[in-house]
């Protein structure tokens, strides 16, 4: 599964860039780099999609939440 990551990692588009009606993803694994957490993703056309994730000092956050702080909630 490592070297499926680690391949994945070069071809993955960010899954923010996911488009509407791709279908449903299947989760591929998980990798560390640094404090940088990258979750892999395949679609069921064999696309590769990746999120990541923030390491801080209260647990993982979004890489949105660790640049702009906290979401405030809208009233």
């Amino acid at each position: 599964m490592e070297d499926e990551r680690n391949q994945g990692a070069d071809s993955a588009m960010s899954i923010e860039s996911l488009p509407d009606g791709a279908g449903p993803l299947e989760l591929v694994g998980e990798l560390q780099r640094g404090k940088r957490l990258y979750i892999y993703y395949r679609d069921t056309k064999g696309g590769c999609w990746y999120s990541n994730m923030i390491q801080t000092e209260n647990g993982y956050v979004t890489e949105e939440e660790y640049i702009f702080g906290k979401k405030r909630r809208e009233r």
